[in-house]
């Protein structure tokens, strides 16, 4: 399989494929796809284009939607067979539903750009809801075991008791995706024991959206370190309050684990509320340090 790197997406290996990108005056996106592999012949001497081609892509932004349709374009007219799409962070992902008169459907859109390309198969990582996945065509989803996974181990490097853990789901709405991830990890891991979930929630008021407060549905956590798991951290705000209410309840250390960090998160914030550390994917940015331990996808397909 040939692989070809668009957006700032970390490469997993040498790529066989390169893109060449512009930006003209008037704001429009160029594309243009180069062979990687033989550089003393003519450009795509040698390449073999009845082998599957995979695009690996970020979308941060309208421009970054648009170079994936444009690479794929340029694939197709370059007569390549089948076409892939790794895209672990799909856009528009919350906005799955209509809530107010007048929106838009945001996501059915987006879902429609890309099923309009007929890709051979598109694979994302650890779908915000169950709507994702169906309005994509020939979706094919990765969970988010191995990644949680690979962070409790981590985790298990600095606690002095690393066989149990308790997990907190940050809202209801997280909760059944915990659920069935505990059960995988309880039954496929030895090397530890998640003990128990503890479900956290937002009230807001249902005029305005605005979140009033948190709850946590135990009163006293007893000393115990946790681990809050959820898909996206776009500012942190969530996190920051549902943090707040644990520590009330006598909680231990708290560890962040999230598929997607958005580049808009509140980092200062994030530490200050009492966060150990923070673990993400690179499926939308690729920072790494003592805060934030950033997962590569080369890791995480290598499981």
């Amino acid at each position: 399989m040939k692989h070809i790197y668009i957006n700032g997406f970390p490469p997993i290996k040498t790529p066989d494929l390169m893109l060449e990108t512009l930006t003209f005056g008037g704001g429009e996106i160029n594309v243009k796809v180069k062979s990687n592999i033989v550089k003393s012949k003519p450009s795509f001497e040698g390449i073999d284009k009845s082998n599957e081609v995979t695009i690996f892509a970020r979308a941060n932004n309208s421009d970054d939607i648009m170079r994936i349709l444009l690479t794929h374009n340029a694939l197709e007219i370059m007569e390549f067979d089948k076409i892939n799409l790794f895209l672990p962070y799909i856009p528009y992902a919350r906005q799955d539903r209509i809530m107010d008169e007048g929106e838009s459907f945001s996501l059915q859109i987006f879902a429609n750009l890309i099923n309009s390309c007929n890709f051979n198969r598109v694979t994302v990582y650890d779908p915000h809801s169950d709507v994702s996945p169906a309005l994509i065509k020939k979706c094919n989803i990765i969970t988010n075991y191995d990644f949680v996974n690979l962070c409790i181990e981590d985790i298990n490097k600095s606690v002095q008791i690393p066989y149990k853990h308790t997990i907190v789901s940050p809202d209801s709405g997280a909760f059944k995706k915990i659920f069935k991830l505990t059960e995988h990890l309880n039954k496929e891991q030895n090397k530890y024991e998640i003990d128990e979930i503890i479900l956290g929630n937002k009230v807001r008021d249902l005029k305005t959206g605005k979140i009033l407060h948190f709850t946590v549905d135990k009163e006293n956590i007893e000393g115990r370190d946790t681990i809050i798991i959820d898909d996206i951290c776009s500012r942190g705000g969530t996190f920051i309050g549902l943090v707040k209410e644990l520590k009330k309840r006598n909680v231990g250390k708290i560890y962040l684990i999230v598929s997607h960090y958005e580049n808009c998160a509140d980092v200062a914030q994030l530490k200050e509320c009492g966060i150990e550390r923070v673990y993400a994917t690179q499926s939308i940015m690729s920072r790494n340090d003592d805060f934030v331990k950033s997962i590569s996808f080369n890791e995480l397909l290598n499981c």
